[in-house]
């Protein structure tokens, strides 16, 4: 299967262009199959040229697109999910990680498309550590800098990564990755 021919059968299998159909309204549900195929089409190669990544977990399924844009849904098999795979974008399934081992998870860093390089401390960036001094937390972002210097490659719980550092990370827990390019 391509991945535009699951685009469109995930397009026609959505509950109300089938509704429509069964109304008889075939040339209006075409016509919005074809609108939700081409914004698909238009988010997924967004996804490719931005660095995005899928993530497979638990919950559902969620395509970050970019390093503010994510789309999520419910089913791993959904057309625009599998559609992502086929295009080479890269992905994550956490459901491959041991229950026991799963709560681990929690405490990888957030992934976050276009990231190259570290940015900021417990995820902040620049007006975020300038708010959290405002706030009188000067001495714990001092310490944390002391700790972890900007650039080390060890990422916190809260910090921002690049997709492929929280890849690898999540691979040593047992998640299986794909179409990473030899990044991870």
């Amino acid at each position: 299967m391509n991945a535009f021919r699951a685009i469109r059968q995930s397009a026609r299998d959505w509950w109300y262009h089938r509704e429509l159909r069964a109304q008889g309204q075939h040339e209006e549900a075409t016509k919005r199959e074809h609108r939700s195929c081409r914004d698909s089409v238009k988010t997924l190669r967004t996804a490719l040229k931005s660095g995005g990544f899928l993530s497979i977990g638990r919950g559902g399924v969620t395509l970050y697109v970019d390093a503010n844009t994510r789309v999520e849904g419910y089913c791993a098999d959904s057309g625009d999910a599998l559609a992502a795979r086929l295009m080479g974008i890269p992905w994550v399934d956490t459901t491959t990680v041991p229950d026991e081992d799963a709560f681990g998870l929690v405490n990888l860093p957030m992934a976050k498309p276009g990231l190259e390089k570290r940015e900021g401390f417990c995820g902040l960036d620049g007006i975020g550590a300038a708010m959290a001094q405002g706030f009188g937390l000067a001495g714990v972002l001092a310490a944390k800098q002391t700790v972890d210097p900007p650039g080390a490659d060890k990422y916190g719980p809260m910090d921002y990564c690049p997709p492929a550092v929280y890849a690898r990370m999540a691979a040593k827990m047992g998640a299986t990755v794909g179409n990473w390019n030899g990044e991870i």
